[in-house]
């Protein structure tokens, strides 16, 4: 601890005319009043003393603390890494650093497990397109896409906008869609839809542009997924048990069944709506299976 000189705090008391120079009486006024007053002023000035000895010391001692850390890390310490931080959120940087789909992405990864049938459809490679937009099948007034996710995000909810233009360029019609199903798409898998054109007759040679929109993420806030936990054929039906795994309400749940021929070429879709599916329960479902269609996929959604 630091201590005043003896020489430091006699000056301080003369310089208060609490303590006389030398050969001067103390207390010479012999007055009560005048007394306390200096009683009173040398207590002030006390206090100040111990206050500045304080402040002293806590200065001398984070100092020395100071010093000693110092040393110690001379010897010990490793040197930190220069960090730049980036004005861009935590979660844009986690976005930026995703990796694509590979080109090379095995097709078998493309179908989504909420996805259940003996189907292998015949998907096209990746390519670079962040979300890649293919022909499944044309008719004279729609055409049946397939759009698949070759970013690195989970996505739901594609929304696809299309203009079909002639061999010269010229405009026909427009048309779009989001109910695309699955709607929980992974990084690699695809989603099936539809779009028309309403009364607009399109020639086979037609050329489309697409703009496709994605909601980001797992959590769907529009069209919801449902499990199927059990199918199976009796006679020309497909029986079985959908689950709701959502902590609400599923509305007009629906069942579709798509159908394709043994070389995985999309034929038709059918549908069997089903009753509302309240929340972590389950709910049977029926749907005819048509003659016409060698391999299947299942697959349930609602509102």
């Amino acid at each position: 601890m630091l201590m005043y000189p003896k020489t430091f705090v006699t000056l301080a008391l003369v310089a208060i005319g609490f303590i006389g120079a030398p050969g001067v009486q103390n207390f010479s006024t012999g007055q009560p009043a005048a007394m306390e007053k200096r009683v009173s002023t040398l207590e002030t000035a006390v206090a100040e003393l111990q206050a500045s000895n304080l402040s002293l010391q806590a200065t001398v001692t984070s100092l020395t603390t100071a010093s000693v850390i110092a040393d110690k890390s001379d010897v010990t310490a490793t040197p930190e890494p220069d960090i730049k931080l980036s004005d861009a959120s935590s979660e844009e940087q986690s976005v930026s650093t995703k990796a694509p789909v590979p080109l090379d992405a095995s097709p078998e990864d493309a179908i989504s497990s909420a996805m259940v049938g003996d189907a292998s459809p015949s998907i096209p490679t990746s390519n670079s397109d962040t979300y890649q937009v293919s022909v499944l099948r044309q008719q004279e007034s729609g055409v049946w896409l397939i759009v698949r996710n070759n970013s690195g995000e989970t996505i739901n909810n594609i929304n696809v906008d299309v203009v079909a233009r002639d061999a010269k360029g010229t405009m026909l019609a427009v048309g779009g869609a989001s109910g695309f199903v699955p709607v929980i798409i992974a990084p690699g898998q695809i989603s099936i839809g539809h779009i028309g054109f309403g009364s607009a007759k399109l020639p086979k040679d037609v050329d489309y542009e697409y703009d496709v929109k994605v909601y980001m993420g797992s959590d769907s806030d529009l069209l919801k997924e449902l499990q199927i936990i059990e199918h199976s054929f009796i006679e020309n039906r497909i029986v079985g048990i959908v689950q709701n795994p959502t902590s609400k309400t599923v509305l007009a749940p629906m069942v579709n069944l798509f159908c394709f021929d043994a070389d995985g070429n999309f034929l038709a879709r059918d549908g069997s709506v089903m009753s509302n599916v309240d929340p972590k329960s389950t709910e049977p479902f029926q749907i005819e299976y048509p003659e016409n269609c060698p391999t299947y996929l299942l697959y349930a959604s609602g509102f």
